[in-house]
């Protein structure tokens, strides 16, 4: 689960209520574009869906033998 914000205030504020819920957060900037209008954002700390940003290059660095294109 992870949602997207655009601003730092919006996603810390997002990241208080979770901790408030007692659920560890973490807040990342990570634009999927220049000009991204959704920058910022919040998943939960040890969340076992797959990091949907991981760029093409770690994906082919990790695995040489099956290199693959990431998302």
């Amino acid at each position: 689960m992870w949602e997207r914000f655009s601003t730092s205030g919006l996603a810390g504020s997002y990241v208080d209520d979770l901790l408030a819920t007692g659920v560890e957060a973490r807040m990342d900037f990570r634009p999927r574009r220049a000009l991204d209008p959704f920058p910022f954002l919040v998943s939960p700390i040890g969340d076992d869906e797959a990091d949907p940003f991981i760029s093409a290059a770690y994906c082919m660095t990790e695995n040489v033998g099956n290199a693959q294109p990431g998302p």
